[in-house]
Formats: C-alpha cells, sequence, structure tokens
C-alpha cells in the first residue's frame, strides 16, 4: 500500500443499503420467535455458507427484542474475536453483555473469578487452580440462573465456526446447568458441533435453521431499496439472482450506486446492467453447463470486488479496505492511522462509513473491524495479485504490523499494567493499615479487573504479533512463537498458550504451511513437564522427537530436548540422569552461542533462545546441586543463569534463581548475602505482582532468619507467606509455611525452654506433614527430610525439658521414640535425594539424640555411618590439619559443617567416656576433637549457630570436672589450637578465660 495522504479523500461512502435494512427470512424469524416466546433453555443454531445473511438475521432478532422489557437480548458475541472462543473468555464476554441493572447478580461470580485471577496470576496450575476454575463455573451458572429466573435471555452467537471441538464440550457442560437462556449460534456449517448435540445430548432442546439463498422475490425487495434497483428490469433481476446465488451480500454490490462497480454499468453509462449481465441473456444463462455457470458467476464475483481497485486513487476507503483483507486480526483505527499516516478525525470518518456496509463487521467491544469472509476472499484472490505482484508489499506490511504491536499497543499495555499494578500495591499497604478496609478491598477488585483486561490485551496483542509474524517471513515468525510459548509456560501462563496456539493455527492456514510435528511434539512435552507433572510421559515423547529430528535448527532442537529430559528427570528426583542431561544440553548452547557470538541483531529469536535455554539450564543444574547438598556448584550455576539471563528478558526465572542462589548462601551459613539475594528476587515478584512467588520469598526470608539463629524475626515472613498460601489455596506453599514455622518455634522453645512454643512447632509440622502426605503434591525428598529433621529436633527438646523438670519415665521414651522416628525418617528422605552432606548431618542429630540418653553404643555406631558418608567427598580425615580444613573448603564446602558435627559428636563421647572411666587420654581425646570441631565450623561459617553449641557443650563440660581435670582440658584445648593458626578461636578462649577466672 503506498502511504500516501493525498490518497485519503474526504469523500463519504455511505451505502443505500445500509447493514441495518433488512427483507425477507419471514418463515425463519416466525420460527426464532417461537422458540424465544417459551421458557426453559433452547439452542438454535442457523448455519449457511458465507454471505447468505446469517450476521443480518442475528441484528434483525437483536432490533425486535431490543425495547422489549420481558427480555434481555445480548450484543452479538463474535467468535472471530481469540478471547471469546475461549472458554474463560466467553464467561467474562457474556457477563459483560448483560444489562447494568444485572450487576448484583453476579457478585458471586466475580469474587470466585478474582480468587481464581489471584491463584492464576500467581503462576499455580494443575489441580488447584483448575479447582478454582470450576469454582468460577459454578458460580456463572447459578448467577446466570438467578438473573434468567427474573428476566427471559437472549444470548447472540456469531461465526461459531470458529469454535473449537474443546469450547464445544465446555460449552454443553455450561448448557446442562442452565435453566432460562436461548443460545442462537450463527455460523458456516459445523458439523462436529452438530453431531455432538444431536448424537450425544439429545435431552437438550436444540433446533437448526439453514439459510438457503434468496428466493426471487426476496431478491427483488432488496434490490428495489436502491435507486438503480428500483428501476431495473425483471429479465435484469433474474439474472442477478442468478449470478448472485441469491446471496445477499452479492446482491447489494450490484446494485447500491454507491459501490464503484455497481449498475450502471456496461458500455452504456444508463444501461443497468452489470458488464457480466449485459453480456448474457436470461436465455442463455439458464441453458448454461454447470462450469459455465460457474465461470460466469466468478466474473460476476470478480467484477463486484474490482470496485476496491477502482477506489484506491479516489478515496481512503478503498486503502482501508485493501488493509482490512490481509492485515484481518483486530483491524481498528489506531492502525489504519498507524499505517496510512492519516489524521485521526478523517480515519474515524472513514471507518463510521465503512461500518454501515453490510460486508463490514463491527465489534463494539474492542472496537475492531473485518472484512466478511466472502469479501476478504475475494479480495485476496482477485484485486491483491493485481498491486502486489510478488507478495513483497503483504510481506511489509505484516512486518510493520509486528511493529505496531510491539512498539504502540504492547508497551503502551504494559506501561498501563505496572502503573495499576504499583496502584494496588500502595492500596493494599493503605488497607493492612486500616481496620474498617472493606472499601479499599473492593477497590483492589476494581484494579484488579482492570489489570486482568490489560493482561488479556497484552495476551492477544503478543499473539496477533506472532501471528503477523509468521505471515511476514515464516522461519523468523516459528522461532517467535517457540520463543514466546516457551516464555509463557515458564510464567505457568496457560491462557496465553492457548490464545498463542490458536493463532498459530490460523496463521498457518493463512500461510498455506504446516507447523513441524517434531515442533509439536516438543511443545507437547514441555507443557506435561512444567504444567502437568507429566514426566515420564514427556520424556518418552522427547526420545521419539530425537529419533525423528529433522529440522534446520536440529542442534538446537537436541540441546533443548537434553535440556528438558534434565528438567523432567531433576523433579522425578533422578539426580544422576538429570545432572548428566543438563550438562551435555549446556556443552550443546555453549558451542552454539560461539557460533552466534558475532551476531548483536537484538530480535534474532534464534540468538535469544540459546541465551535463554542458558538460563534455565544452568539454573535447573543449581537446584539438582541445591536438592543434593552440593552448595558452591550450586552457587555457580546459578550466578551463571542469572549472568545469562541478562540478555533475555527473563524476570520469574530470575527471581527463582536469586531465591534459590539465597538459601544456598544460607546454607553455608552467609546470611547477610542470603538475604540480600532473595530480596532481590522479591523486588523482582512484587513487580510480577506475584502473590504466589512472593510468598515463596517470605518463607525463604523466614528459613534464612532461622538458619542465622534469629528465629523471631522469621515468624513474620512465615506468617505472611503462610497467609499468601492459605489465600490462594496452595496445598504446598501451605505445607512448606507450616513447616518453617514449625521450625522457628521448636528452636526458639529450645532457647526458652518453652512448652507453649514446643506445642506451637508441633501444630504447624504436623500440619505440614499431613498437608504434604495426603495432598499427593508431588514434593523433593529434601523437603520431606527437612519437615521430620524439624520434627526430630522438636521431640529432642521436648525430651530435654521433660527430663530436667524430672517427668515419669513413660513420658520421656514417648519423647525419645518420637524424635528416634523422625530421625530415621529424614535420614531415609535424604538418602533418596542423594545429598551426602545433609544426610551426614541427619545422622548425627540422631548420634546427639542417643548420648542425650546415654546410649553411647549406639551414638558410636551413629558416628561410624557418619565417617562413612564423609568418606565420599575424598578428603584425608586422619589427620586434621589446617590444610585439610582448606582442601576441604576448595573442593566441598558444604561437608565442613558435617564435619564439625562429626568431631563435636567424638568430643562429646569421649568426655563421658572419661567421666564414666577417669581416664585423661580420653579427656585429651574429648578436647582436641572439641578444638578440631570449632576449626571445621569457624571455617564453614564465623557466624554458624553451632559454634555456639560447641562453645556451650565446652562450658558443661568444664562444669563437669574437677580441678586438676579442668586444667588439664583447658590445656590440651590451647595446646591442639596451635596446629589451625588461621583460625578464629576468639569466642572460644573468651569463654575459657571466664572459666578459668571462675
Amino acid at each position: 500500500m503506498k502511504n500516501n495522504k493525498s490518497n485519503i479523500t474526504k469523500v463519504s461512502l455511505t451505502p443505500e443499503i445500509s447493514r441495518f435494512e433488512f427483507v425477507g427470512r419471514d418463515e425463519e424469524i416466525s420460527s426464532i420467535k417461537n422458540i424465544i416466546c417459551k421458557q426453559g433453555l433452547h439452542i438454535l443454531n442457523i448455519f449457511g455458507p458465507g454471505g447468505i445473511g446469517k450476521t443480518s438475521l442475528l441484528q434483525k432478532i437483536q432490533g425486535e427484542y431490543n425495547l422489549d422489557p420481558k427480555y434481555h437480548i445480548t450484543d452479538i458475541i463474535d467468535f472471530y474475536d481469540l478471547y471469546t472462543s475461549m472458554y474463560w473468555g466467553f464467561m467474562d464476554r457474556l457477563v459483560s453483555v448483560m444489562p447494568d441493572y444485572a450487576e448484583p447478580f453476579f457478585q458471586t461470580y466475580h469474587k470466585a473469578l478474582y480468587r481464581a485471577e489471584q491463584i492464576e496470576l500467581s503462576g499455580i496450575t494443575g489441580g488447584i487452580l483448575q479447582e478454582e476454575m470450576d469454582k468460577v463455573f459454578a458460580a456463572f451458572v447459578e448467577c446466570m440462573n438467578r438473573f434468567t429466573s427474573e428476566t427471559r435471555c437472549i444470548v447472540l452467537m456469531d461465526t461459531f465456526e470458529e469454535s473449537a471441538p474443546e469450547f464445544h464440550q465446555w460449552f454443553i457442560k455450561l448448557i446442562k446447568g442452565i435453566k432460562n437462556i436461548v443460545f442462537i449460534t450463527a455460523g458456516r456449517k459445523n458439523e462436529t458441533w452438530d453431531d455432538l448435540l444431536k448424537k450425544n445430548y439429545k435431552e437438550i432442546p436444540f433446533t437448526s435453521i439453514e439459510l438457503k439463498p434468496f428466493t426471487i422475490d426476496n431478491s427483488e425487495k432488496l434490490v428495489r431499496l436502491s435507486d438503480y434497483g428500483k428501476n431495473i428490469s425483471i429479465e435484469e433481476l433474474k439474472k442477478l439472482q442468478i449470478l448472485s446465488d441469491g446471496f445477499p451480500i452479492l446482491l447489494i454490490l450490484a446494485v447500491d450506486k454507491k459501490w464503484p462497480k455497481s449498475m450502471p454499468g456496461g458500455s452504456s453509462p444508463q444501461k443497468e446492467s452489470t458488464f457480466t449481465s449485459e453480456k448474457y441473456s436470461i436465455s442463455d444463462i439458464q441453458e448454461m453447463s454447470d462450469y459455465q455457470l460457474k465461470k460466469i458467476k466468478n466474473e460476476f464475483r470478480n467484477e463486484l470486488i474490482n470496485g476496491v481497485h477502482n477506489m484506491i486513487n479516489l478515496q481512503g476507503h478503498a486503502v482501508v479496505i485493501m488493509l482490512m483483507a490481509h492485515l484481518s486480526r483486530y483491524f481498528t483505527q489506531e492502525m489504519f492511522e498507524y499505517f496510512e499516516s492519516v489524521n485521526t478525525e478523517r480515519a474515524q470518518a472513514i471507518l463510521e462509513d465503512l461500518k454501515t456496509w453490510t460486508f463490514m463487521k463491527h465489534d463494539f467491544k474492542t472496537n475492531s473491524f473485518r472484512l466478511h469472509d466472502l469479501i476478504r476472499e475475494l479480495i485476496i484472490k482477485n484485486i491483491w495479485p493485481s498491486v502486489d505482484h510478488t507478495g513483497e508489499k503483504k510481506r511489509r506490511l505484516s512486518e510493520k504490523a509486528v511493529q505496531f504491536y510491539e512498539n504502540r499497543l504492547l508497551f503502551h499495555v504494559i506501561k498501563q499494567q505496572q502503573e495499576l499494578i504499583l496502584q494496588q500495591k500502595q492500596l493494599r499497604i493503605t488497607a493492612d493499615n486500616d481496620d474498617n478496609n472493606h472499601e479499599y478491598r473492593i477497590q483492589e477488585i476494581r484494579l484488579s479487573k482492570k489489570i486482568k483486561e490489560l493482561r488479556n490485551n497484552k495476551r492477544i496483542f503478543q499473539a496477533q504479533g506472532i501471528y503477523y509474524q509468521i505471515i511476514a517471513d515464516y522461519d523468523i515468525g516459528i522461532e517467535a512463537y517457540q520463543l514466546l510459548f516457551e516464555y509463557n509456560l515458564w510464567l505457568k501462563d496457560t491462557q496465553a498458550n492457548e490464545l498463542l496456539k490458536r493463532e498459530l493455527q490460523v496463521a498457518m492456514a493463512d500461510s498455506n504451511r504446516e507447523y513441524p510435528l517434531c515442533l509439536y511434539n516438543l511443545d507437547a512435552a514441555r507443557e506435561n513437564i512444567i504444567i502437568n507433572r507429566k514426566f515420564d510421559e514427556a520424556v518418552e515423547t522427547l526420545n521419539q522427537v530425537s529419533i525423528n529430528l529433522h529440522h534446520h535448527r536440529s542442534n538446537y532442537l537436541n540441546a533443548l530436548i537434553l535440556l528438558y529430559k534434565g528438567i523432567a528427570w531433576g523433579f522425578k528426583n533422578e539426580t544422576d540422569k538429570a545432572e548428566e542431561n543438563t550438562k551435555i544440553a549446556i556443552a550443546k548452547f555453549k558451542e552454539l552461542e560461539k557460533e552466534i557470538q558475532y551476531q548483536n541483531d537484538s530480535d534474532n529469536f534464534y540468538v535469544t533462545g540459546i541465551k535463554r535455554s542458558l538460563t534455565r539450564a544452568s539454573g535447573g543444574l543449581g537446584f539438582i546441586y541445591l536438592m543434593t547438598g552440593n552448595l558452591d556448584k550450586a552457587i555457580e550455576s546459578y550466578k551463571n543463569a542469572l549472568r545469562y539471563s541478562k540478555i533475555g528478558n527473563m524476570p520469574p526465572e530470575r527471581s527463582y534463581h536469586l531465591n534459590d542462589l539465597g538459601y544456598a548462601y544460607a546454607c553455608l551459613g552467609q546470611y547477610d548475602r542470603a538475604s540480600f539475594f532473595c530480596k532481590e528476587g522479591l523486588k523482582i515478584r512484587e513487580e510480577l505482582s506475584s502473590e504466589y512467588l512472593c510468598g515463596l520469598s517470605y518463607n525463604t526470608l523466614g528459613l534464612i532468619e532461622y538458619m542465622a539463629d534469629s528465629p523471631e524475626a522469621g515468624i513474620a515472613w512465615c506468617e505472611k507467606s503462610l497467609s499468601i498460601f492459605k489465600k490462594l489455596g496452595d496445598a504446598r506453599g501451605t505445607g512448606l509455611a507450616h513447616r518453617a514455622l514449625g521450625g522457628i518455634f521448636s528452636r526458639i522453645a529450645d532457647r526458652e525452654n518453652s512448652i507453649d512454643n514446643l506445642k506451637r512447632a508441633k501444630q504447624h509440622l504436623l500440619k505440614a506433614l499431613d498437608i504434604f502426605i495426603q495432598s499427593g503434591i508431588p514434593l523433593e525428598p529434601v523437603y520431606m527430610a527437612e519437615t521430620y529433621l524439624r520434627m526430630g529436633m522438636m521431640y529432642k527438646t521436648w525430651y530435654r525439658i521433660a527430663k530436667s523438670q524430672e517427668a515419669k519415665e513413660e513420658i520421656l521414651k514417648e519423647y525419645f521414640l518420637r524424635a528416634r522416628f523422625s530421625f530415621q525418617r529424614c535420614i531415609k528422605e535424604f538418602e533418596n535425594a542423594n545429598s551426602d552432606s545433609r544426610l551426614a548431618n541427619a545422622i548425627g542429630r540422631l548420634a546427639d539424640l542417643y548420648i542425650d540418653i546415654g546410649d553411647i553404643d549406639a551414638a558410636e555406631l551413629e558416628v561410624q555411618k557418619i565417617e562413612d558418608v564423609i568418606k565420599k567427598c575424598d578428603c584425608d580425615l586422619s589427620n586434621m590439619l589446617e590444610r585439610i580444613i582448606i582442601e576441604i573448603k576448595i573442593k566441598c564446602r558444604e561437608f565442613l559443617h558435617p564435619i564439625a558435627r562429626l568431631y563435636f559428636l567424638k568430643a562429646r563421647l569421649n568426655f563421658y567416656k572419661s567421666l564414666d572411666k577417669g581416664t585423661e587420654s580420653l579427656l585429651k581425646s574429648a578436647a582436641r576433637n572439641f578444638v578440631i570441631a570449632y576449626a571445621f565450623m569457624a571455617n564453614f561459617s564465623e557466624n554458624a549457630f553451632d559454634i555456639d553449641l560447641i562453645i556451650d557443650q565446652i562450658s558443661t563440660c568444664l562444669n563437669n570436672l574437677n580441678k586438676e581435670f579442668k586444667i588439664n582440658f583447658i590445656d590440651e584445648i590451647k595446646i591442639i589450637r596451635n596446629q589451625y593458626p588461621e583460625t578464629d578461636f576468639t569466642k572460644l578462649f573468651n569463654r575459657l578465660d571466664d572459666a578459668e577466672m571462675v
């Protein structure tokens, strides 16, 4: 198209026969009225070929009942609209076309929808989200029935052939619950829908009306509405009837004088005929063979549609029509202004003219326009080839459409959405500080509706941008589709991907191309991993894709397959397979990265895809290491993921990596760094307005405070997390929050000897276990192990407090048995998780319990098990010099803690044996082991909670020694500490100095 303002003249093109004129169809209207006047549910299906008058009939029915107070008839809901064609979009659209006075009837629906939206926004999928959507559906049916119990409702639905089979199944479910609505669907023949109702749901009242071509009488009534048509001969009328197939839309174009190729025509301007009809008499036409007749009918249609071509150099209406024939997806006034540099006033005037024509459809909801399918097909077939021989103009238009969606609409929508989310956040803060906050909550719901509308617009614009990208350049478009599909997948935005897949289907049909089967199966496998958690099925699919892969991006796709197999194995806790596949995937992606390192084009979707894949692979490897306790490797992998994520716009995944990186640092005792990274991730999650992700961050921050021995500070974080997960109905998050709070209250109880806090801890931990076990949620073994670990620590504390209070033996035995059971279950789960460092720590807790009850033999057996596990770190533990600590710190820092715990346990065992046997060598051995334990713990983290535990235990030992043994014990500690000159023993020797003074 020429971008020339001189083409856009100020000529009006309002038709003689507008889209609101209606003739004929008396029998059909009578049947429809008979159905409407009866109470109850009814499905009325109007079908026929394009151009036969289905939309006009819907408009006629709407006009008949629009002012009747006994009925509410909706605006036409057009299924050409991508959003409406999804069941959740249809519910939203149907509520939006209800009258204002119906608002109170739909409060239950709005509340249920708001809750589901908050869950969906949070990235929760699967059973939880489905349960909420089921509640939304139930509320929708309830509200519709409540409203229609007082008002008979007529719902008008057009272009129903665009509805998918999945929508049909959902619509049947809806219909079965509805009591007093007439659903009138109009569209081309949809055998799937008809057969579904007739064969399987005979109990549903259903009527089909097929619109036939106009009879000669109805054609005459329509034609006579125009000035030229009033005077044409019967013979000419009969010819028009045959040539148009009795299609009203073609008859109007033939006789409306405002259409450039209408009558009068031919060689004589006064002669009331078209060029085609002038050539033949009625007898000639009637005697033609089917082949000949079909040929001249096509000539007739070509003649009519060539009116667009003749208008191109006259006025902007033709420019719009030509644009809309190609840019068929949601053409708006803003698009017209963007593509043709037309001022707003003129663009509005032209579109106001065109929407009065019968070949133009206008959606009031989106204020968008589209050509009638028949007219669009004729323009694409007959006009565009004559003005664009090579297809280059259409390609450039498609590229410009991509820019339009990306640079104009999408940017505007995202900016608005961010502003509204900020308002919503401020509103929540205000509401939290106001006891009477009902009004704030109402405002929040209103804001949420606006955000939802913008989010849906964003989804639609992104999907439409992909459509035009595919039309402009198939290969680049498919890469763009893959990138956006995967991004939505990790956002867990299933609705966005449903829209995206629908636009892909349309793009494939319009470009006469097919979406590669290997990519289709790859998409399905990724959905099964990330959304459906069907890991075995996904891995099998990925293996098949790999075997049959024939694609110009085979190397990239093979790496992608390995990445997702690694993710699937990781979720299944098969960490060896997960690590192997992920490492190979990273190596392959890095090879591809070298190949494209000199490509700096930011629009290169392939380059971005490689960077994003490296981000996900590095993050996935980090998670594997975090779950198996390889903390240094986890930190390195997460840092790599964060570096790669700077290339692509990946805020949700970046927030995950920051959160997990923080937790990894906390496990190494670096609590300040842990808190910093976790809070950086929280900032991103707050910007995303994802309550679910924020809840995870709050929980992690609470755990960091717990690990840093500041349990009181952790309570607020974890209670905030628990509140969010309860509101969202997320069982996994709720269980994690209960687990964290249980550990926190247990730690406080241990410090304060508080039975009340132990009871709180027990309540939270039992709730966590109940959720994890009963809900059937796939859960990493580490999480179960840590739950049992906290349970064991709680009962161990209870045993200690009960013993100090001289409780009965059976009570002490009960606490011991429960603690032992919990530790044993914890050990089993850590074995399943292949987390050796955590396993060693868990065994150490059980050994500690045996020492507390005086079962030295059982404790020594557990200590031997710890040594067997620690041998896996390949360090020489026979001579605990400082260089060994440094070696371990470099190779496997996470083992510093369990080794420290090992020597702490050995020290306790030696000490209690020395008390029993009075042997000085055992006492010296205890002192030596305490120093080694301290050295390892200090090198692990100078802030480690267990450093104070070691010092406290040394103090306890000193209190149980006579003066001579005490001096020998302290002297031995001072001798041994000289073997560790780089270790800071200040805290220990301050305590020893205090002991010597007293």
